[in-house]
Order: C-alpha cells, then structure tokens, then sequence
C-alpha cells in the first residue's frame, strides 16, 4: 500500500485579483491538501540533475524530463490506473553517440507519437528522437544545430512547441531573439527549416513559446520585452507572421515584466501568463480568428506569486496552476476564463532550500500534474481533483513533503463587473462564489 501524506501542509496565500482590472474586496484564503507524492530524485534516479522541461506524452503514456545539468532527456512509463510512474531510461550528451543535449531546456512530443523533440540551450540545438509505440522503444535520430546547415534562429534554444496538426515545429532561441520554424516530413526523422523570425519589439529574450488548439497561432513571452508576440501560422506556406505584440506599459496593460510563460486554454479562448520580475499572473481574452490578445484580468501578489515562472491549464480547462518560487498556485477558471484562487502547495515539499520549481505539466487525462524542479534535481507525480490538489503518487525515495506555516496575508478578489460583490469567505478562509458564474459542468 502506497502512503498517503494527508493533511500535509496548510498555508495562507497573499494574491492581488483584479478580474475586469478592477480590485475589491479582501477575501483571506487558506488550502489544505490530501496529498500522496510519488518523487523521483538525482542520483536516485539517473538524468534529473537540473530538471528544467517536463512534459506529458499525448496518449498518457509517459512523461519526459529535460535535464539542463545532466545533459539529459530521461523518460517514465506512466500508469494510467494506478496514476504511477516508473523510470524507463535516459539518453545522455556524449553516451551511445547521442549529442545535442548540452543544457537540456524543454521537450515536447508530436501529435502523432512519432517523435520526441528536446531544445538544448548551451548547444543551441533541436534534438529529434524517433518513437516507436509499437516495440515501445526511443531512439535518438537527429539534431538541427545552430549555424549548420542552414539552420538558426537556434541559439540558446529554450523552449520547443509541436503544431496541433503535427506538420511544423516551433522553437525560440532565446540568445538569438528568435522563433524558428520547421516543417515535419511524413515517415521520415527529417527537419526542414522553413521560417525564421529574429529580432524586433516583442522578440527579446524569448522564454517560452505555445500554439493555439486550433494551430492557426503561435504565442511567444520575451522575457527582456515584458511582452507576448502573437503570430499568425500559415500550415500550406510553411510561415509565420507577427500579427500583434501585448506588453508591458503599452494599453494600460502592466504585470508582464520578465514574461516567463504562456498558456492558451483548450478551447481557445484565453491565454494566461506567468511574468517572473512582476511577480504576476495575466488573464487575456482571446480573438478565436485573429488569435489577438485582450487584457482581462491580472493577479498580483507580492510574496505569493514571486518569481512566477511556469503555469499550466487542466485538460478539461477547469483549473489553472502557476508556478512561483513559493510552490504551486491554483485557480479555479470561472466565467470567460477569470480566475478565483483555490489553493496552494508550500515550495517546501521540493526539499526546501533552492528547490524551486521549473516547470508542470497535466496528463492528458486530468489525473495528475508533473512537477520538475532545477534546484531539487527532482520530478514529482501530482494527484489532481476536480479542484485542488488530490491524492494520486507515492514518495519513492522516502522523502517528506511539509509546508512551512507562513502566513502571507490576504486575498482581493473582483468579480469582473467593477460591483465588488459576489465573493466573501467564512472563517476557515473557504471562498462563497455564489456571485460569480462557474463554468458549466463543474
């Protein structure tokens, strides 16, 4: 029998909501969390020193861990039933004729399974792994390197996304100030580099880069612009184009300072961004045809949200997690994609320290979030409910996890309409929504 961490941690969160930007009334917020943690660890487990990308295959199969100090890209078969995970192996820079790894940033798994690509930020590279589902096996296949053959756009590669459709792939070069695209060629390991976008307003120390469900976008956060580019995606042309840019100053937008991450919700309709300097989370409402960026809603606080770093939506668009370096954050998503807080988790079950997380992932299921952290050489397996965070791994090192107890203040909240009603709590810091619409099937 697995054991269960119940009642773990219970902390008090300081966030600024400001939903239709507009903030009132303090609503103090307190989370307690049934939590069974299944942790794996550097050297226990091979290739998770400076674990820094994490991703979920899209059958739910495995997980994948780019490892920015090992030099490594390590996988985990995952057990859907049992929500477990178990180490199935790890490729290496410089072992077996693998190379390209160098500071391992982020990976991402195509649509069709075929493929696993990992962006590597010292080598300044693309890696392609060929994936056979059928003799369930992974094999290092290719890499498209920064100045050789044509390629760039590559330098300082930190993030790599993979087109809904699986025809192109998009990876930003954050020492190039760059969004490079290649086409993905049928039955074949081969990438062809198709379009390059550098430099520019909106462009400047890229950190991240996502697409839209529908593929028609793709969405870049500059870290050194405080901006998001949006760019629209022509599939039969092989191209890109800027269609806007959202920054920080610019149409009383603010919060957006060290813009570290994006996500797009999966019906499309909002983009949420976690801003590293500014210590904020940013709702935007989303054009479904022109992929353009509205400001909505911007949550602000302080201890509680700095150094936001990574932030992630459920597959059933129900919860928002954001990543800080006091732990994990979690929204509930309520009317046209704003968002009420509905717990936390305290940073401490990292290993306390600099063990901070780098980045999460949901499975494709909804059943758990996947947690790296740089500092803590660590991947942890996360249970998730319907709304908080829930029972679902077991420690495999024998770990603890613990919260440290802070208090950290209050809650605002505003309810989109600029009346200051619809939420309150009661003692226990639970939150009444009864004024605020939910979304349907929650």
């Amino acid at each position: 029998m697995k054991p269960i961490l119940r009642n773990a941690w219970r902390r008090r969160t300081s966030i600024l909501v400001a939903i239709g930007l507009t903030s009132v009334l303090a609503v103090p917020v307190s989370a307690g969390f049934d939590v069974l943690l299944q942790i794996f660890r550097n050297p226990g487990t091979p290739g998770l020193k400076g674990a820094q990308g994490v991703t979920a295959s899209p059958e739910g199969g495995y997980v994948y861990v780019a490892s920015g100090k090992d030099n490594a890209l390590t996988f985990f078969r995952r057990d859907a039933t049992a929500e477990s995970l178990s180490f199935a192996g790890v490729f290496k820079d410089g072992a077996n004729g693998v190379f390209g790894l160098r500071g391992a940033s982020q990976v991402a798994v195509s649509p069709d399974l075929q493929h696993v690509y990992v962006a590597s930020r010292r080598d300044s590279s693309l890696v392609v792994f060929r994936r056979d589902a059928t003799a369930d096996t992974l094999t290092f296949a290719d890499v498209k390197q920064n100045g050789v053959g044509g390629v760039f756009g590559l330098a300082g590669a930190t993030d790599v996304v993979v087109s809904p459709d699986a025809r192109h792939v998009a990876v930003v070069g954050r020492k190039d100030d760059a969004l490079a695209l290649f086409r993905r060629n049928p039955g074949s390991d081969f990438l062809t580099p198709v379009d390059l976008e550098m430099g520019g307003f909106g462009l400047a120390s890229p950190t991240a880069v996502t697409m839209d469900p529908s593929g028609r976008n793709a969405y870049v956060a500059a870290f050194e612009d405080n901006a998001i580019s949006v760019f629209s995606r022509d599939a039969s042309l092989d191209s890109l184009a800027i269609s806007s840019v959202v920054a920080d100053g610019i149409g009383g937008i603010n919060g957006l300072k060290g813009a570290s991450d994006i996500a797009i919700s999966p019906d499309g309709r909002n983009a949420y961004v976690a801003s590293f300097v500014d210590g904020t989370l940013s709702v935007f409402k989303r054009n479904l045809l022109s992929g353009a960026l509205t400001i909505f809603q911007q949550i602000q606080g302080g201890g509680a949200l700095a150094g936001a770093k990574a932030v992630a939506v459920s597959p059933d668009g129900a919860t928002v997690v954001v990543a800080t370096r006091k732990g994990l954050l979690c929204f509930d998503r309520v009317a046209e994609g704003g968002l009420i807080p509905s717990g936390n988790i305290g940073g401490d079950f990292m290993g306390g320290g600099n063990a901070r997380v780098s980045e999460i992932a949901f499975s494709n299921d909804n059943k758990n979030l996947f947690v790296v952290s740089r500092g803590a050489n660590a991947l942890l397996n996360l249970g998730v409910s319907a709304t908080v965070l829930s029972p679902g791994g077991g420690p495999q090192d024998g770990g603890d996890a613990k919260g440290d107890g802070a208090d950290d203040g209050d809650v605002t909240v505003g309810d989109g309409d600029g009346t200051g009603q619809g939420l309150s709590s009661d003692a226990s810091g639970a939150l009444d929504v009864s004024g605020v619409g939910r979304r349907g099937g929650r």
